[in-house]
């Protein structure tokens, strides 16, 4: 799932195989670091963060900024917020 793509590729939204990657890297966010993704239709997409045990499936009707969706995943987990 990525693991042999650099993180300078994923930056630039590296592509193979249908499977796509980017990092997270927004200042001042927890969430940090590499993650998979597939895109369907309609603004369906599939994220997988291994690293942090985090899925998230989004359906929807429209493309939603592809960062904020994990961001506002994450940051809705009552044990992924920092004390």
């Amino acid at each position: 799932m990525g693991v042999d793509v650099s993180l300078a590729d994923r930056q630039d939204d590296h592509y193979g195989n249908h499977t796509l990657q980017n990092v997270l890297d927004r200042p001042g966010e927890d969430l940090q670091g590499p993650f998979t993704y597939f895109v369907g239709q309609n603004g369906q997409v599939l994220y997988i963060m291994p690293n942090e045990d985090l899925v998230v499936f989004r359906a929807g009707e429209q493309y939603q900024l592809l960062h904020s969706t994990l961001y506002g995943a994450w940051n809705s987990i009552p044990s992924a917020q920092t004390p």
